[in-house]
């Protein structure tokens, strides 16, 4: 496989839009995502360090240095050169506290920080490297802080209409509050589809505002109908040229969701013109 570019290779979104294939297509074009991922590809290395509401409001405030760190601890573990010294042991130790007590629970936190530390040191380097956490799109202004022209920044969309149905509700609950979304337990639709046109705005008005080749924007319900044009825009966008075998088998890999509009079958809810117009505005035409 041929292609200058090396890493990182960032893939983001709305929890539920597809990231998961995404990420499958790019470890199939030879990006490592680490070894210590979930059943949806996360590399969990990075939901360690970035599912963090509190410590996002904290870093926001106070100027971002954290997120730099957390780059740097990625970037060292997922590249298999991290030095774990005693300021890293102590920023890992916050994460892992902070995903201790709000996130999946203690053993699952020190799992987390037991194998990034190991990960730190293990293995040849790969040539390409990168990680998918669908929360990184709140964090795209710092990814292109920390990583300039080296970022390759993929932020995966699926239709808000259908996306308002998921069960995946777990972004509107903790980030909602950014956007001006106070949702419980129970997540209406309508608040889900603010949620989705809110966070895809701001991360589609920024990635479009970042130099040329280091963002990309991919529509899966496209990507599903028409995999060789999807495939095309994605390797050209990596630079990379894969052998036709490779490309044969990343076009076979999208196959268009059961769920796929399920907003039509699920009646008696009404989202409004207002709604409908912004759907429309992010690519998603309501007749769709």
């Amino acid at each position: 496989m041929s292609g200058g570019w090396t890493g990182p290779l960032v893939i983001g979104g709305v929890g539920g839009s597809g990231t998961r294939v995404v990420a499958e297509m790019a470890r199939r074009l030879g990006v490592s995502l680490g070894e210590d991922r979930n059943r949806s590809a996360d590399t969990l290395a990075a939901t360690l360090l970035l599912r963090r509401s509190a410590w996002y409001d904290e870093q926001v405030r106070e100027g971002g240095a954290g997120f730099a760190t957390a780059f740097e601890v990625l970037e060292g573990a997922l590249r298999g050169r991290l030095e774990v010294t005693a300021a890293i042991r102590d920023f890992l130790a916050g994460a892992e506290a902070d995903l201790a007590g709000d996130g999946p629970g203690p053993a699952w936190a020190a799992e987390r920080v037991a194998r990034l530390v190991g990960s730190g040191t293990s293995g040849p380097e790969p040539e390409r490297w990168g990680w998918k956490e669908p929360n990184s799109h709140l964090y795209l202004e710092a990814l292109h802080r920390h990583f300039g022209d080296r970022l390759r920044y993929v932020h995966v969309l699926r239709n808000g209409l259908d996306m308002a149905f998921s069960d995946n509700q777990w972004q509107v609950r903790t980030w909602g509050r950014l956007f001006g979304i106070e949702a419980g337990a129970t997540v209406s639709p309508n608040a889900s589809l603010d949620y989705w046109i809110r966070a895809n705005r701001r991360a589609v008005d920024l990635g479009e505002a970042l130099p040329a080749g280091t963002f990309l924007r991919l529509d899966v319900d496209a990507l599903c109908a028409d995999p060789v044009a999807g495939v095309d825009r994605l390797v050209g966008f990596l630079g990379l040229e894969p052998e036709p075998e490779v490309q044969a088998e990343l076009v076979a890999m999208p196959e268009r969701p059961a769920s796929t509009g399920r907003w039509r079958r699920a009646g008696g809810v009404a989202f409004t013109d207002r709604q409908l117009a912004e759907v429309a505005a992010l690519g998603f035409p309501f007749d769709r």
